[in-house]
């Protein structure tokens, strides 16, 4: 068992598991199933980055039968100072613009 230098042999994984769960913890792979599994989700509204990670592991719950969250994005917003807006206006620019301008950099 990690952490605590103790090694398992995949037999005594149950037992270990029905007498000491606090001692177990999924990996970062397995932690969304686990999670899902134990407290069922509907939705999960996340970043970029935890909405591309979802993505890789949705076969995961088919294989184990749990039903898959649907997956949305987490809101955001852009904040900008009035001196920015200035400048934009000055370059007859809107923000859109300027991403795709920098995104292309």
């Amino acid at each position: 068992m990690r952490g605590t230098g103790r090694r398992l042999a995949p037999r005594r994984w149950r037992v270990g598991l029905d007498e000491e769960p606090q001692a177990f913890s999924p990996g970062v792979l397995l932690r969304p199933l686990v999670q899902d599994h134990l407290l069922p989700t509907a939705t999960y509204i996340g970043g970029p980055g935890e909405i591309a990670y979802h993505a890789q592991i949705g076969p995961s719950y088919a294989h184990f039968g749990i039903p898959r969250p649907v997956l949305l994005p987490r809101p955001s917003l852009t904040l900008i100072e009035p001196s920015q807006r200035r400048a934009l206006e000055s370059e007859n620019l809107t923000l859109a613009e300027l991403e795709t301008i920098l995104r292309r950099c």
